[in-house]
Parts: structure tokens; sequence; C-alpha cells
């Protein structure tokens, strides 16, 4: 048996030092059960249209904290540990079969964490992730299926529910659905991860619709400056 795994979206990319570099993490944490890191969001022309690292909050080692908040590796930046996948193979009813993976994996070892990009998802229309209410749906019964695997308390599992559900309160406030952000929000308070967060919410919540649109296209001419076309020379 081959002693790492990685599959690859047939439109996402890998960076020429991805399966090297991912090797070298594995190998040198035997703890670990995969190895990852940030990646690019690229477009249908291969131009760079935003960077993990301006907004994931990616930990090292254990991340069920992580992960049980809506944080999550994008497939295209992992390499697994072969011995550890075959435990728990693939969900086949599930269709965020990664996510509920990851859940079971963190049960059983760390993940390695790479603070460098060495992929790149591509975004298009058809990605599940546009849809934030199948995403919400489909994260919150995986935390549900694999609760008791993780030994969660119920008072645990209450809070996991909240802060997930906080993680798409922002998500939706960022795609313009503002009532559905607000209800969630209010619903689900106690699960932002600071006063900061909240602060951002209540500024997207009540700031005129035209803000978040500057903010987001401020932000799309800083990072097309910055970037441009992924090459992979």
């Amino acid at each position: 048996m081959r002693r790492f795994f990685a599959y690859l979206g047939s439109d996402d990319l890998w960076l020429p030092d991805f399966l090297a570099t991912r090797t070298a993490m594995l190998q040198a944490r035997p703890e670990a059960v995969l190895a990852y890191g940030h990646a690019f969001i690229i477009n249908a022309d291969d131009a760079i249209v935003d960077d993990t690292r301006w907004w994931a909050r990616y930990t090292d080692g254990d991340v069920r904290a992580m992960l049980l908040r809506g944080g999550a590796p994008m497939s295209a930046t992992v390499l697994y540990r072969t011995a550890a996948l075959a435990r728990f193979g693939w969900d086949e009813r599930s269709r965020l079969e990664d996510y509920a993976l990851y859940l079971r994996l963190c049960c059983v070892g760390d993940f390695a964490f790479d603070p460098e990009v060495r992929a790149a998802w591509r975004r298009h229309v058809q990605n599940t992730s546009h849809n934030v209410d199948f995403m919400l749906r489909e994260t919150l019964a995986a935390q549900a299926a694999v609760a008791d695997q993780m030994g969660l308390s119920a008072a645990e599992r209450r809070q996991a529910q909240a802060e997930l559900t906080w993680t798409y309160a922002e998500a939706f406030a960022r795609a313009g659905a503002r009532r559905r952000a607000a209800a969630l929000a209010w619903a689900n308070w106690f699960g932002a991860p600071n006063w900061w967060a909240r602060g951002k919410m209540l500024a997207r919540l009540l700031l005129p619709a035209a803000v978040e649109r500057w903010r987001q296209t401020c932000r799309a001419r800083t990072i097309a400056r910055r970037y441009g076309k992924l090459t992979l020379d």
C-alpha cells in the first residue's frame, strides 16, 4: 500500500513543489494524519482572485476547534497518510465527504499545516460552496453524525453548532443575504469567536450594502494587482 494519497479536482492545480513539500511534512510528522495549507482561488482564466491567507483561520496540530467552527482544509491542498485514511474510507451518502472525513481524522491524529500556498482551487458557478444554505445544512449534519465519535458532550455539541452557524452567518452577510445573516447571527450570538467578529457582523448588517460591495471590489483589485495570473513555472 502506498504511504500517501491525494486527489485533485480536474480544474484545480498543484504548484510544482506541492507533492515534495507535503510528503516531507508527513515524513517529519509521524503523528499527523494529513498535511494541508493555504491556496490561491483562481477563475476560469487562471487569474488569482483570492488567497486563503487573507481570511482562513487555519491551525496546526489539534484542529478539532477549527473544524467544529467550520474551518476546513481545501481539498486541493491536502495530502493524506494512507493508513489513516483507510480507517474511514469515503461516506458515499455525504455530499460534503471531505468535511465529515476531516472530523473523523482529527480524532486520531494531528493535521500538519503549511503556511505557504502550494495549490490553487478554481472558482466557478457550479461550485457547491456558492450554495451557503446547502453548505450549512450539510456541515451541521456532518457534525451530528460524528459527534459521538468525537466524544462531544451535549453542551459541546450546542457550542459547536453555534460556532459553525455563526461562521455561515458571516458567509451570508458577505453574500448580501442580510436577513438570513441577521437571523443566524442573533440566534447564535455566543458562537462568535470574539467581539471583533461581532462588530464586523453589525457593520455589515447596518452599513449600506454599497459599502460592502465597494469593500469587496477594492479587495479584488488589490489581489489582481498583487498576483495577476497563476503561473506554474
